[in-house]
Formats: C-alpha cells, sequence, structure tokens
C-alpha cells in the first residue's frame, strides 16, 4: 500500500464536461497524507467525478494502483477523523487537515456550490 493524497473538490454542474461518464471537479486545495493508513478506510464511495492531475493534461480517475478515486463529504471526513484513535489521530498531519477541512465548513455554499474530498493512493 502506498501513500494518501486527499483533494478538495469543487464539482461542476455542467453537463457538457464530462469525461468516461463523470463530471468534471475543480481542484480547491490538495493535502499529503503520506502514511495516514486508518484514514483511507473511511473512502468508501466511488466518485462521479475526475480531476486533472498537477501536469494540468492527465486526466485522474483512479490512483496508481488502478483503483477507482474514492470520495467522502467534509463534514463526513471530519466526524471520522474525531472519532480516531491512537497514533494516527496524533500524526502530525492531522491537526493542520482538521484546520483545512474546518476552514472549508465554515465557508462552505455560495462561494464553492458542491464540495468532496477524494482520496488518491499513490
Amino acid at each position: 500500500m502506498g501513500c494518501s493524497r486527499l483533494y478538495i473538490v469543487q464539482k461542476s454542474d455542467c453537463e457538457s464536461i464530462k469525461e468516461q461518464g463523470k463530471r468534471y471537479a475543480k481542484v480547491i486545495a490538495m493535502f499529503e497524507l503520506c502514511g495516514c493508513w486508518k484514514i483511507r478506510d473511511v473512502f468508501t464511495q466511488d466518485t462521479d467525478c475526475y480531476i486533472y492531475a498537477h501536469d494540468g493534461e492527465t486526466i485522474l480517475v483512479e490512483d496508481c494502483y488502478g483503483a477507482a478515486l474514492k470520495e467522502i463529504s467534509i463534514d463526513d471526513l471530519i466526524k471520522h477523523i474525531h472519532k480516531m484513535r491512537g497514533e494516527d489521530k496524533n500524526y502530525r498531519r492531522i491537526p493542520p487537515l482538521m484546520g483545512m477541512l474546518e476552514g472549508f465548513k465554515k465557508d462552505h455554499g455560495d462561494p464553492w456550490g458542491e464540495l468532496a474530498v477524494l482520496h488518491c493512493e499513490y
């Protein structure tokens, strides 16, 4: 198993921007979690969207292991992190991740539209 990368995305409502049967999602933020093993377990739903990789041209619908990108809502991810125990909850990258998620939650609404968190393993 590899490392985890999370993408905060804004899903598009535009029907004309589809690829491989999925709708476009704009990456708003990306967060490297590296080896936080328990966090990946909460991502169980395949996403209905695609994103572009860092090169701006490569379409991502799956991770580098061939698994479909998974998604969760910001609220559900926050709840999951609060339930985490032990070493993973104390992992040094979790507090800044929580700060970012809480910031999006507080400001969620008209400026952002439909937000989701995508999980990509690499």
